[in-house]
């Protein structure tokens, strides 16, 4: 509920949990999230803080170019 937008907010605040605490549950949760962004096509601006945490976090190629795609779609 509450739109696309709102699971950038979502997804932001496991990033400033994920640095509060050092939880790798939420790394997990997050790679959970993103693997259904990554099937469904949705590319959101305000996705791309957690897309980049996840490339930083994983080194995977994946997240870096969700965080790059959705970077460009925030200048459209």
């Amino acid at each position: 509920k509450g739109g696309t937008f709102m699971w950038g907010i979502a997804y932001e605040g496991m990033v400033y949990a994920y640095w509060a605490t050092g939880d790798e549950k939420i790394v997990a949760a997050l790679k959970g999230a993103y693997s259904k962004r990554l099937s469904d096509g949705y590319i959101i601006p305000n996705l791309a803080l957690g897309a980049a945490f996840l490339y930083y976090k994983t080194g995977e190629d994946k997240y870096k170019d969700y965080a790059w795609k959705a970077l460009a779609k925030a200048d459209t």
